[in-house]
């Protein structure tokens, strides 16, 4: 019983980590040009975040979309 409390307590612990750790990156399954969009502002909004963008959208229209002054 002692086991199985341990266990369940480690688990929670785990659950409510995920929680509490700031992300490190933002992953954007690209292909979907309203969840770029949706991607790109909330880059914006989070600059501390690495950007990855899966293949989908050719990288002229990414650029465009992550970078639209042309940084």
């Amino acid at each position: 019983m002692v086991l199985m409390t341990a266990i369940a307590l480690n688990w929670g612990y785990q659950q409510m980590r995920n929680y509490i750790e700031p992300p490190q990156a933002l992953l954007v399954l690209g292909g979907e040009p309203r969840r770029e969009q949706f991607a790109a502002e909330f880059a914006h909004q989070h600059p501390e975040l690495s950007v990855w963008v899966s293949s989908g959208s050719n990288r002229e229209y990414a650029e465009w979309v992550f970078f639209p002054s042309g940084h």
